[in-house]
């Protein structure tokens, strides 16, 4: 063991969990310089790496993480899957169809059907994906963010524009700092005239952390706000209160709360 290896990891993991990843990573590459050998440490860079684009040295960490003998029996699934993820990102997808189909066995969770859910997406299988994602939404967590936002991400790419919005109005009232459902909403907003609304679903994306697991990109995100912020101070002042009225939260009433989606 290493201690000056784990103390850089120590201080990495502080501003990881911190959200300053830049840093993080800074010393989480001290921290392997050293030796660094923990495994919530290691396992830690990982993620980092992960999220920040560095996915052959995330591979490793994981890899590393699920060798060492003192991780934790309770802590391997979570690692599988962010391999899995991992080697999704590098390009291996056979390699990591067969590791998430393996935790579909050994870890059935939310965090493996949304991830495997939009992996299938991405390939290129837009079907599957759908029918997946809906199955797993009626039959495992129908409020499961990640998934709405992708069955949302498909209806989009199709066309189905009400029914993308459903999706994302959904995966937004779940999970609020959601930005691929924010920045796609937002487009949707704009499309139905509701330039407040949308400016305000960008405004709130463009504060969250954008990664490379994202489907936009920050880029993408700032500009769209920056185009529909000249759209909203070009209205004249009373389209902007008409548009004020309309965004103001409704009052309370007493709908069917057991009301859902239809799958």
């Amino acid at each position: 063991m290493s201690f000056m290896g784990n103390l850089y990891g120590r201080y990495a993991y502080f501003r990881h969990i911190g959200g300053r990843m830049e840093q993080a990573k800074k010393f989480y590459l001290k921290g392997l310089e050293k030796g660094m050998d923990k495994p919530k440490y290691l396992s830690g860079c990982g993620v980092a790496m992960l999220r920040l684009g560095d996915f052959e040295l995330a591979k490793e960490m994981f890899q590393k993480t699920l060798a060492h003998p003192k991780t934790p029996e309770a802590h391997k699934n979570a690692n599988r899957l962010n391999l899995a993820v991992t080697l999704w990102k590098l390009g291996e997808i056979d390699a990591s169809l067969t590791l998430f189909h393996q935790l579909e066995e050994d870890y059935p969770s939310a965090a493996v059907y949304g991830s495997l859910g939009y992996v299938l997406l991405d390939i290129g299988r837009e079907e599957e994906a759908l029918q997946y994602n809906l199955k797993r939404l009626e039959e495992y967590d129908e409020t499961d963010p990640v998934m709405l936002d992708t069955v949302g991400q498909i209806y989009y790419r199709r066309g189905e524009l009400d029914k993308a919005k459903e999706y994302f109005s959904e995966a937004v009232k779940i999970k609020n700092n959601l930005v691929d459902s924010l920045y796609y909403l937002g487009i949707l907003e704009q499309r139905d005239g509701n330039i407040r609304r949308a400016r305000a679903m960008l405004s709130r994306a463009s504060r969250q952390h954008i990664s490379t697991l994202n489907t936009v990109t920050r880029e993408m995100v700032e500009e769209k706000f920056k185009e529909l912020d000249e759209l909203y101070d070009a209205l004249p002042p009373e389209e902007k209160e008409a548009q004020a009225l309309k965004s103001a939260p409704k009052a309370q009433t007493h709908s069917d709360p057991t009301q859902k989606l239809k799958f």
